[in-house]
């Protein structure tokens, strides 16, 4: 291979006979970022402990993109992919998107606890040499290629500029939309400490450091999930492409929700799942997930809501964020949706709770199961089924709160259908339709009987 490289001060370099496999310094590709993350689970780090016990396997990561790439269903222990349902269409944009949020995403933080457990093995005296260079290593893979700004070649840091705009969550423009994500300030602001308490011999501090930078770098996760769910269900953009990337963005989240709430899981799953996104209903999902925020370590004010495509000012319909007030929907999708001015810093929600429930904590790393690729997890996986003591509560609560919320929902529904047939001046019993097709119908009847079934 030959060419040549433009450096961004305009210094222009050649190479002759490069050969990427071979001649790539730190023997760093995509695919080897699933590998680290399989070598990981042995080692008992918590986060890839809390995925390797949900998918079953320490190279979900890997099996993930394999299976888009030969478009076969998976075969894990929980959350799987039938990508037999997609063409190539779907599943080239899962395999573009899980290639970060899936591997790069984990390979990170892996990378960065080996730093840790590095710091923590060696000699006041042998410190700083080793271990901070496998740090510096994990932050270049999450900035990746691109300017300051992120530009077009970047990984993860990108990935969190791009959705800030969507969500209002950036540091400058009208309604936080524009410049770099404030999720890319918490990572940058928690990369900085942790190197330089590595650089002091404070091992301690610097993987707590870690898992600062962890929670930020999973904002842009659960805005990815939101928006495609706001795609698929309200804008109605639901071809393929749509479909494989809010699969990406399920897969990424879905163990560590699992952790927080296996019920509320499955209604994320069966949502957005491969084959299922046509009948995804944001309203849903937007609910079962804003109660694990506290769980996950995040907050509303983190999240944002989805911000309307002709003035960034305001909100779509439906899409504020959580904790604030919506004036009643009083524009359409895509146009003036709920007029909320920017809100003061939002406070975190409390989680429903249940009698003797209390808020689940991340996984420490003697809770979590510990497995090679041909072990399934030991029994300490009985540990993240349930976050209390009390299943009776646990039980009680779904028995209550899912049919409850199944009403909800169809109540909703049928609220839509009876505002569009109210505002084109037809009612219900004129034995007129309102111009919609009998496509959209079946669509929400079909979306209605999903959802009872997911929650009953």
């Amino acid at each position: 291979t030959t060419g040549e490289i433009t450096l961004p001060n305009g210094t222009t370099l050649s190479y002759t006979g490069y050969d990427l496999d071979n001649d790539t310094a730190n023997g760093l590709s995509m695919q080897s970022m699933s590998r680290t993350i399989s070598g990981a689970a042995t080692q008992g780090y918590p986060r890839i402990g809390t995925f390797a016990a949900y998918y079953g396997t320490n190279k979900y990561a890997d099996q993930f993109i394999q299976a888009a790439f030969d478009n076969v269903d998976t075969a894990m222990d929980n959350g799987n992919a039938e990508f037999s349902k997609f063409t190539q269409f779907g599943t080239n944009k899962f395999i573009e998107v899980a290639t970060l949020t899936m591997s790069s995403w984990m390979h990170i933080i892996i990378r960065m606890q080996d730093a840790v457990e590095l710091c923590k093995s060696l000699r006041y005296s042998q410190k700083k040499v080793s271990e901070v260079p496998i740090w510096d290593n994990a932050v270049a893979t999450y900035h990746g290629m691109g300017g300051a700004a992120g530009g077009t070649m970047g990984q993860l840091y990108h990935l969190a500029n791009q959705y800030c705009a969507k969500f209002g969550t950036c540091q400058d423009g009208p309604g936080g939309t524009q410049g770099m994500a404030k999720a890319n300030e918490k990572a940058y602001t928690h990369f900085n400490a942790g190197k330089q308490d590595l650089l002091d011999g404070k091992c301690d501090l610097a993987e707590s450091s870690l898992h600062q930078a962890a929670v930020a770098m999973l904002i842009p996760l659960v805005q990815g999930l939101l928006y495609h769910a706001y795609e698929l269900d309200l804008f109605k953009e639901q071809r393929e492409v749509v479909q494989g990337e809010a699969a990406a963005f399920l897969h990424s989240v879905l163990p560590l929700v699992h952790f927080c709430s296996q019920g509320n899981a499955a209604m994320i799953y069966n949502q957005i799942k491969v084959g299922n996104g046509k009948l995804a209903n944001f309203e849903a999902i937007k609910f079962s997930i804003e109660g694990q925020y506290e769980c996950l370590g995040i907050t509303c004010e983190d999240i944002g809501g989805v911000r309307d495509l002709s003035d960034p000012t305001t909100y779509q319909q439906s899409g504020f964020p959580c904790g604030a007030f919506n004036p009643g929907d009083t524009g359409g999708v895509g146009g003036g949706g709920d007029v909320i001015p920017d809100p003061a810093p939002i406070p975190v929600p409390s989680a429903p709770t249940s009698p003797g429930r209390q808020p689940t904590p991340w996984p420490t790393q003697d809770e979590v199961p510990t497995s090679t690729p041909t072990d399934p997890p030991s029994s300490v996986y009985q540990l993240i089924e349930y976050d209390d003591a009390t299943e009776d509560g646990v039980t009680y609560a779904l028995a209550i709160g899912l049919p409850l919320l199944s009403v909800l929902a169809v109540a909703f529904v049928v609220f839509r259908t009876y505002m569009k047939k109210k505002d084109s001046g037809k009612e219900f019993d004129s034995g007129e339709t309102d111009g919609a097709s009998p496509d959209d119908e079946t669509q929400d009847d079909l979306k209605v009987e999903n959802l009872q079934g997911e929650m009953l």
